[in-house]
C-alpha cells in the first residue's frame, strides 16, 4: 500500500529529526553542564580556551548530525512528493552501519572488562538509533519502488 508507505516513511523521518534535536541538545548540556568546566582547564591556557571549546565541540556535534538531519528532512519531502533521489537512503545505510559498529565497539568493552552499568544507555541509544535507521531504510526503499 503506497499511502501506507509513505506515511510510515515521514514518521521514520520526523522521529530521525527529532533524535537528532534531541542528540544536539544533549551534546549542549553536556558542553556547558558537563565535564567541560574551569576546573578541566590546564594552568596557563589562553582565558577563552573553554569557550573555543565548548563552541568547537558544538560545531563538530553538529556537522556530525548534519547526514541525520539530511535524512529526515529529505525523507518528509519524499513521503509527500516522492522523487528517484536516492542518496538519503545511502545515507541512513552508512548512520546504520556506524551505529552497528558503535553497538559492536560497545559489546567488546563490556566483554572486555568495562562496566555494563556505564553502557547501559549507549546500548539503548545505539538499539533505538538502528532500528530507527533500519525502519527508515525499508520504507524509503518502498516508496522508491512504488515510483
Amino acid at each position: 500500500n503506497m499511502e501506507k508507505s509513505r506515511k510510515d516513511l515521514k514518521i521514520s523521518s520526523i522521529v530521525i529529526l527529532l533524535f537528532g534535536v534531541w542528540s544536539l541538545v544533549d551534546v549542549i548540556s553536556q558542553v556547558f553542564f558537563g565535564e567541560i568546566n574551569n576546573a578541566n582547564v590546564p594552568a596557563g591556557a589562553p582565558d577563552n580556551i573553554l569557550e573555543i571549546t565548548r563552541i568547537f565541540l558544538i560545531v563538530v556535534s553538529a556537522l556530525i548530525l548534519l547526514p541525520q538531519f539530511y535524512i529526515g528532512i529529505k525523507g518528509i519531502a519524499v513521503a509527500n512528493k516522492p522523487n528517484s533521489s536516492k542518496g538519503h537512503i545511502r545515507w541512513a545505510i552508512v548512520l546504520l552501519v556506524f551505529t552497528i559498529i558503535g553497538f559492536v565497539d560497545a559489546v567488546i568493552r563490556v566483554i572486555g572488562g568495562e562496566s555494563i552499568k556505564e553502557y547501559i544507555s549507549v546500548f539503548a541509544n545505539l538499539a533505538l538509533e538502528g532500528v530507527l535507521y533500519y525502519e527508515y531504510i525499508v520504507f524509503a526503499r518502498l516508496v522508491a519502488k512504488e515510483n
